[in-house]
This record gives structure tokens, C-alpha cells and sequence, in this order.
């Protein structure tokens, strides 16, 4: 098996900038677990951080944004539901790429 391009997908928003540091902490931490295992993750949280303090960039933008990065990926991670998350897993679905939404799922790739 080859390695798998995976799209790290969870919740990014918050009240606040801690609440979105732990988010984007959170998603950090399954990605490197996911690169430990031989893959190669994609975190859309770091991407984008502070990306919603500014009003140029709506919520729809951010996401037709990170819409287009999934679209190169082969499989994406769901760490938990969220308003993005939830329209990411959808076209993960479409796209027909792989559904990960636990560690144990994802092959370790062996060289």
C-alpha cells in the first residue's frame, strides 16, 4: 500500500483564540499520529489560522478554499462534527475518498 494523502477535518471555530488553539492543537496532534503510521496529513487549521478575524475571508470562502485541498487528498480524518467538518465529509463522500474517524482505522505503511 501506498501513502495515503489525508485531510485532517474538525472543528476550527471558537469563542475565542484559546478555544481555536485547542482546536488547531488538536488537529496538529492526529496528524502527526497519522504521519507516524507513513502518511501524509494535511491540516487545514493551520492553514487558515486567524483567517476568520478577517472580513474578507467569510466562512464560505474559507471553505470553497478548503474544499479545493481535499480534492487532492485520498482519504480525510474526522476528529468530530462541526459546521465545516460536516460539509468537508460530505464531498469526501462524493469525491469517494476513504473515511477515517479513528487512528486505529488507517494502515500503518511498512518500508
Amino acid at each position: 500500500m501506498k501513502p495515503l494523502k489525508i485531510y485532517i477535518s474538525g472543528p476550527y471555530r471558537g469563542k475565542n483564540k484559546i478555544e481555536i488553539a485547542k482546536n488547531i492543537k488538536n488537529a496538529d496532534k492526529i496528524a502527526k499520529e497519522i504521519a507516524k503510521l507513513g502518511h501524509f496529513p494535511f491540516i487545514p487549521h493551520k492553514m487558515i489560522d486567524d483567517w476568520q478575524f478577517d472580513p474578507s475571508f467569510s466562512f464560505k470562502k474559507v471553505l470553497e478554499i478548503d474544499l479545493q485541498w481535499l480534492k487532492i487528498c485520498d482519504a480525510i480524518f474526522l476528529i468530530a462534527p462541526s459546521k465545516g467538518a460536516n460539509y468537508e465529509l460530505k464531498e469526501a463522500k462524493k469525491l469517494g475518498l476513504k473515511v477515517f474517524t479513528d487512528l486505529s482505522q488507517i494502515p500503518r505503511i511498512h518500508k
